[in-house]
């Protein structure tokens, strides 16, 4: 509720599990997500901007759940019968893409890219990993903002394992350690 006491959310439970539809406002009469649980699981639902216009849906179980902070779109979560399953992605207040991973059974899988905050909708890498069931498991790279790698790690379950290096931002080494 508002503090006019209009209703903004409504979130049907059944036996600890959402079920049913629910409905969440940007303002009295003004619709920003309608979402349909069956059981926990979301099957259908529909999200809109504040202009109205659609965000995201999900048919069947499959589709973006657009999720939505103070007023502009945070996040896209991939869902596949009816749980988050595949591409997340995470956005700035002026909907720049900051951040993109990927879940599978609730744990991260696959590249994590994060990009540095911009204004003008380009990505630039700040960080690199690969995850294997939320644990982290291959390379991890970072960069400068000029785009200039800084630092290539090989990891194994989440610690430093093999060879490491690192540059200066001039692009020289600056040191390389196994």
């Amino acid at each position: 509720y508002n503090k006019n006491g209009d209703c903004l959310e409504s979130i049907p439970y059944n036996n600890g599990e959402r079920d049913g539809l629910s409905t969440t406002y940007w303002a009295p009469g003004q619709l920003k997500a309608r979402e349909l649980y069956q059981n926990g699981l979301l099957t259908e639902a529909d999200y809109f901007n504040h202009d109205g216009s659609c965000a995201s849906q999900i048919k069947n179980g499959s589709g973006k759940q657009a999720l939505f902070q103070e007023d502009f779109l945070a996040s896209l979560l991939e869902y596949q019968n009816g749980k988050i399953e595949g591409e997340v992605q995470v956005f700035n207040k002026h909907q720049c893409l900051t951040n993109v991973y990927y879940l599978k059974d609730e744990m991260k899988i696959g590249e994590e890219w994060e990009y540095y905050p911009t204004t003008d909708g380009t990505h630039h890498p700040k960080l690199f990993l690969e995850w294997d069931q939320d644990t982290i498991q291959g390379v991890a790279k970072t960069w400068y903002e000029t785009g200039v790698l800084e630092s290539q790690r090989e990891m194994h379950n989440n610690k430093k394992h093999g060879l490491c290096f690192a540059w200066f931002k001039e692009g020289d080494l600056m040191l390389m350690e196994e």
